[in-house]
């Protein structure tokens, strides 16, 4: 349907039996699938001689085209017009000449001549069109259309364009760590009387700019904040922000004021819940979570340190023996929030001998975000000042398992205008209420398993729960067992060695 591209324009509306359809009504339907429903293109506008009422009036005006005196005359060796006359008046005869259409089609002629080198006279004032195209510089998309509205010009959406969520304009809204993206249907917009360059976040310097047909608005936390203010409900911390804008069609009697306000938020849940498939036996546990348009992700990871200064994590493929009683350094850090204004919370952590962190057999390592009494190996680095929270103890083993799994729930924190550090010192009243609610969130890391090695003896340290029947008599034979040296080995993802 594009043509043969011989050079010859006369034969290129051929029908599908090589005959040459007389306009393009009869191309098109001579081309219509026979699959095609019953119906197809009965609702399509068709301009013919008979229902143009004004064809006369639209041909005069399209005439300064053909013209033979007029300011393409000297163009048309070079290209021919009548095309371009044709194109005018059927498009005229469409739209009417309102909303440039006039302007519109007679300057793609001039653009053809501009092309091959030639210089057009002043034609616009005779036709009352501005100076300058304005639809080149608002270069509309496939789905939209140049026109004026009020005296101002923009892309007006397709008659076929499917306007999903037309009275909120097509809005999405984009959220990652503390940035987001709003974006809305520029051509929407347009209709319902509100110009982009009008339009702005709460901070009136942060203006929109449009990307495919889409005004888009952004802020972050660091150069663009553009009035975005931080908030909690006690479920989700949130970014506020609001597209804004004022528009004014007075004149000296009466006036028609309209002012338009467009809030929208990315949320983020204050708690995570995450889990590990531990079927390769990885050492550092990550999850992403995936949430729906207008709410923000985040990560967190649990890795285990070698060090007191938490430089050297554990990772390899092969495996690392550790000590029993060797202490371990484990850190917690959500990735995707702002570490200024958000901190990482552990609410609890314990160890499990399976992969079930609801297992009854358990020792805990931390409770209500303080060290547990009863293990004085237990030491709080740091718990809810910033987006990473550590802590360390000293390995050890159930009785008669050979893995322990640790584990721990989370939340996030809102700083600034809530207490998110843990208070642990003797005689601190602990609160009751926290700075938001939560719920359960958790993390998990394993398995660590161990080993005998015979021949060294040495004091070490056992958790023994009678509450499970596998663990039923036998304590004297597990401590016995446990008077050697015992091995944990850790598996681990990438190659690392101890010296």
């Amino acid at each position: 349907m594009c043509g043969n591209f011989n050079g010859d324009p006369a034969d290129d509306k051929a029908l599908p039996d090589g005959t040459v359809a007389q306009n393009d009504n009869d191309f098109g339907d001579g081309w219509k699938s026979p699959t095609s429903r019953t119906g197809c293109g009965a609702t399509d506008d068709r301009p013919r001689e008979e229902n143009c009422r004004f064809r006369e009036e639209y041909s005069q005006l399209c005439s300064i085209i053909t013209n033979t005196t007029g300011p393409f005359s000297t163009c048309h060796l070079h290209s021919d017009p009548q095309p371009f006359f044709t194109s005018c008046v059927y498009d005229l005869c469409l739209y009417s000449p309102a909303n440039g259409m006039l302007c519109s089609a007679v300057s793609s002629y001039e653009t053809t001549c501009t092309v091959l080198g030639l210089e057009i006279p002043q034609w616009r004032a005779n036709l009352q069109c501005a100076e300058t195209d304005p639809c080149e510089e608002l270069d509309c998309v496939e789905h939209e259309w140049c026109g004026e509205q009020d005296g101002i010009y923009g892309c007006f959406c397709d008659e076929n364009h499917h306007r999903r969520n037309n009275e909120s304009y097509d809005s999405f809204v984009s959220c990652a760590s503390s940035a987001g993206n709003m974006s809305l249907s520029r051509c929407q917009l347009f209709e319902a009387g509100f110009y982009p360059k009008d339009l702005h976040l709460k901070d009136s310097s942060c203006k929109g700019t449009v990307q495919d047909g889409r005004l888009v608005f952004h802020f972050d936390n660091n150069a663009e904040q553009c009035g975005t203010v931080l908030s909690s409900n006690g479920t989700y911390f949130k970014y506020d922000n609001a597209i804004q804008g004022e528009f004014d069609a007075t004149d000296d009697i009466i006036s028609r004021q309209r002012t338009v306000q467009m809030p929208f938020s990315c949320e983020y849940p204050l708690t995570q819940s995450l889990s590990m498939d531990v079927g390769i036996n990885p050492i550092e546990s990550i999850v992403t979570k995936r949430l729906p348009s207008g709410l923000g992700r985040y990560q967190m990871r649990m890795v285990p340190f070698l060090d007191a200064g938490y430089r050297i994590p554990y990772t390899g493929e092969s495996n690392m023996d550790v000590e029993l009683d060797q202490r371990m350094y484990i850190e917690v850090r959500s990735e995707g929030i702002d570490k200024r204004q958000i901190a990482t919370v552990l609410d609890s952590c314990w160890a499990t001998p399976v992969n079930n962190a609801n297992y009854a057999v358990r020792w805990d390592l931390l409770v209500s975000e303080c060290p547990n009494e009863e293990d004085t190996t237990v030491e709080l680095d740091m718990n809810g000042v910033s987006d990473v929270a550590r802590f360390s103890f000293r390995m050890f083993t159930f009785t008669n398992f050979s893995t322990i799994y640790l584990h721990c729930q989370i939340h996030l924190c809102v700083l600034g205008r809530n207490d998110c550090t843990a208070h642990c010192y003797p005689g601190y009243q602990k609160r009751k209420r926290r700075d938001v609610s939560y719920d359960t969130a958790g993390i998990s890391v394993g398995p660590l398993t161990w080993t005998i090695q015979s021949g060294v003896a040495r004091p070490v340290r056992s958790v023994i729960k009678v509450s499970d029947p596998r663990l039923q008599g036998s304590h004297s034979t597990s401590l016995h067992k446990l008077s050697s040296l015992l091995i944990l080995l850790v598996t681990l993802l990438t190659v690392a060695t101890l010296s």
